[in-house]
């Protein structure tokens, strides 16, 4: 598992949008990290 992750707002839109180009790529790459990630406001 990837710790200390830093994630930008592109992957969790593309994460949280099944209709996203990149949502099947994002969900496999989020299922290699282990929580928690970082994000900013």
């Amino acid at each position: 598992m990837i710790r200390n992750v830093l994630v930008d707002a592109g992957p969790l839109v593309a994460l949280v949008n099944p209709r996203d180009r990149w949502h099947v790529w994002v969900q496999s790459r989020f299922a290699e990290i282990a929580p928690p990630l970082v994000t900013c406001e």
